[in-house]
């Protein structure tokens, strides 16, 4: 269960890893900017991060829409299940591929 939560909730974390499994959106809720004393903010955006000088791909946060800030942290979920975009990253030209979805379907 652990795992789990990790790979499918894990968005926020202190700068010495400690998880936020709360927090979902794009930033913090108010209010919820902190555990204890320590400020969290998503994973990839840590300076301290082992994997900063990797590229890294990850999906499963449709409320970023794709949009991380970081050009080492490509997120894949544009939010087709919401209305949004089914979408493709190629690695080799770093060029985004997608479409419009309606109720969880590509459309066009």
């Amino acid at each position: 269960r652990v795992i789990t939560n990790y790979l499918t909730r894990m968005r926020y974390c202190t700068s010495d890893g400690v998880l936020d499994l709360k927090n979902k959106g794009p930033t913090p809720a108010s209010g919820a900017e902190f555990i204890g004393d320590r400020k969290v903010c998503a994973w990839f955006n840590h300076a301290g991060r082992k994997t900063a000088d990797d590229t890294i791909l990850f999906g499963h946060w449709a409320s970023l829409a794709g949009s991380t800030g970081c050009p080492r942290a490509i997120g894949l979920d544009t939010g087709c299940v919401w209305d949004g975009t089914l979408s493709m990253y190629e690695l080799e030209s770093r060029a985004w591929i997608s479409c419009k979805c309606r109720a969880g379907k590509a459309v066009g």
